[in-house]
C-alpha cells in the first residue's frame, strides 16, 4: 500500500507527518519525509508493507499541523491519494 499526501494547512506534501500503522495485530509507525539531494528526487510516497494481511485495519495520521485523521479498513496493494482534513480549532 502507498499512500500520497497531500497537504493543505501543512506542506503541499505532507512532508513531517507520521503514520501509525495496525494491520494483524501489529503497529508500525512511518515517516513521510523528503528525500532529496542535488540534482535526485525520491518518490515522495509513503510505501507501507503490510506481508500477508490484505488490508491496515487502522492508520492514523498526526499532519505537521497537529491535525489528527484516521483511516480504517484500508485495502492492500493501491496507491491510496489523502488530504489534509480542514483545521478545526
Amino acid at each position: 500500500m502507498k499512500l500520497h499526501l497531500e497537504g493543505t494547512a501543512s506542506n503541499r506534501d505532507g512532508f513531517g507527518s507520521i503514520l501509525r500503522v495496525t494491520a494483524n495485530g501489529r503497529t508500525t509507525l512511518h515517516l513521510c519525509r523528503a528525500s532529496t539531494t542535488f540534482l535526485m528526487q525520491s518518490d515522495p510516497r509513503v510505501h507501507i508493507g503490510l506481508g500477508s494481511a490484505t488490508q491496515a485495519d487502522r492508520v492514523e495520521i498526526r499532519w505537521p499541523s497537529g491535525v489528527m485523521q484516521t483511516l480504517e479498513q484500508v485495502a492492500a496493494d493501491q496507491i491510496l491519494r489523502v488530504k489534509e482534513p480542514a483545521h478545526r480549532p
